[in-house]
């Protein structure tokens, strides 16, 4: 099971480092059955090619997709999905939520990329109250319904209980749970939003709807627990990027945001519990990306990976999240947009970072000692920045190639 939420902030889950306003005692409850992990990331800062990396357990840059308008070339559609991958090892597979990875023809919506049942809508974002006349409508499977009358949210944590409640206990199961909070626009229950004075009212709104998320959460672990399959469900709970500072979101030390090279772009709150194989209660601070779900499910469903003549980019991380590994499952992590100047890697604890077009050389840091990325070390570690810079693009060559060769070279540079 994956729970993916949109837009939350590093510090927005009370187990995490938070500001102390956040109360999510349900996510929290994640955390201590399982591995809270410190350093997970996701492969992109904004929403569309964040999702493409997680669902084929690529870098999406291999298959062309940089920015979310990307999702409309085709080279996501021509990947393996985890669904697909789960359903050959007998799953039933369901999804609930935000699709945003294609929408204009059939052969790209939920239902033909591997789930066999989807609620939810297939566009970036939405309204959560009813919309008269909305060009973005609620899906069940490949039939468009009727404007919920509900709270969005509400809606989601329903659908995914029943997902759970048609098939736990029955036959394997895999739900991609992935809602739509807490991104804009910022819209909560009025009951919700008077619980929270901040004195900052889009935060106030932005808590409201996290708080809805996380009563949803729970709701899916008692549902797991009146089926009985609680202890061997496999969940991952993590952010599709960086939260949005600007909507009401808490990164804490992290440096700026959604969007961003820096930590706060692409470092998230990334939980995974499994009762019956993992341990509880437990820190992990070893890098791992959000592609690394796609192996890791199915080494844990006992199937294989695709054998299609391509090179995957995850990584089964089980034996770290049981400690009986501590190094990394890859030295050097890649960021990198359709824009040539804008790009972060991370080696080890060193991160460079080239934020925009302006900025005349990459920045240095050390994550290690300095998480905030405050300090710019480049001129005092020259021989750094060559090193780190070559790595990356050599790396950014490769998978332009690969793209260049799927999609041909005019669409890439689109």
């Amino acid at each position: 099971m994956i729970i993916f939420t949109d837009d939350q902030g590093y510090g927005d889950v009370s187990c995490y480092d938070n500001p102390g306003d956040i109360k999510t005692p349900h996510i929290d409850r994640i955390a201590e059955a399982g591995v809270k992990l410190t350093d997970g990331y996701t492969t992109c800062a904004i929403c569309g090619p964040s999702r493409a990396g997680l669902m084929s357990g690529r870098y999406q840059q291999r298959f062309g997709v940089r920015h979310n308008r990307d999702i409309f070339n085709d080279g996501f559609v021509q990947q393996t999905t985890l669904p697909q991958v789960l359903k050959k090892s007998g799953y039933v597979t369901g999804m609930v939520g935000k699709w945003h990875l294609g929408r204009m023809t059939e052969d790209r919506r939920p239902n033909n990329r591997g789930f066999d049942e989807f609620y939810g809508f297939l566009y970036s974002m939405r309204a959560y109250f009813e919309v008269s006349g909305t060009n973005n409508p609620i899906y069940r499977n490949s039939e468009p319904l009727e404007e919920p009358k509900e709270y969005l949210t509400d809606v989601f944590n329903r659908e995914a209980v029943a997902f759970v409640d048609r098939h736990a206990g029955r036959k394997p199961f895999f739900l991609y749970l992935s809602y739509n909070a807490p991104h804009y626009p910022l819209e909560a229950k009025e009951e919700d939003i008077r619980l929270f004075n901040t004195g900052d009212e889009q935060r106030d709104v932005y808590l409201a709807m996290m708080k809805t998320v996380d009563e949803g959460v729970g709701m899916v672990l008692d549902a797991l627990e009146k089926k009985g399959v609680a202890d061997n469900t496999l969940i991952f709970f993590l952010g599709d990027n960086g939260g949005e500072i600007r909507k009401g979101a808490h990164n804490m030390a992290l440096r700026d945001g959604k969007g961003s090279m820096f930590e706060g772009g692409h470092r998230v709150p990334f939980i995974v519990s499994w009762p019956e194989q993992l341990p509880a209660g437990k820190t992990c601070d070893v890098p791992v990306m959000s592609f690394d779900i796609f192996a890791t499910s199915v080494a844990a469903a006992g199937g294989r990976m695709p054998d299609d003549d391509r090179e995957y980019d995850s990584r089964n991380i089980l034996p770290i999240l049981k400690g009986e590994r501590t190094e990394a499952p890859r030295p050097t992590l890649h960021w990198q947009t359709q824009d040539p100047h804008k790009w972060a890697m991370r080696h080890h604890d060193w991160k460079l970072v080239s934020a925009s077009r302006k900025q005349s050389a990459p920045m240095l840091f050390d994550l290690g000692k300095d998480l905030g990325e405050t300090t710019d070390l480049a001129a005092t570690h020259p021989d750094k920045v060559e090193e780190l810079t070559a790595l990356h693009l050599a790396w950014r060559e490769k998978v332009q190639r690969e793209a260049e060769a799927l999609l041909g070279e005019d669409d890439q540079a689109q």
